[in-house]
């Protein structure tokens, strides 16, 4: 089993990594998951689980930093 700090930030980067593709080349994202008529839309959903990504990772390792990588990740309060 994972450590919660080890997962908030894989799933962090997973995050980050994945919502910054369709900004930075809208092509070969749409490579990958066809082509989309709303580019805009793409590019702005990836920059939310971008900011989402980001956040992650840089959470505190004590336990209120986890709760929030948690609430983060999960998109819960």
């Amino acid at each position: 089993m994972a450590r919660p700090l080890t997962a908030a930030r894989a799933q962090g980067l997973f995050n980050l990594v994945g919502g910054l593709r369709p900004v930075v080349s809208l092509r070969t994202f749409e490579r990958v998951y066809g082509a989309e008529t709303e580019g805009w839309l793409q590019k702005t959903s990836g920059a939310l689980l971008a900011s989402a990504g980001l956040s992650m990772p840089m959470a505190d390792p004590g336990p209120e930093g986890l709760r929030h990588a948690r609430r983060t990740g999960s998109a819960r309060r």
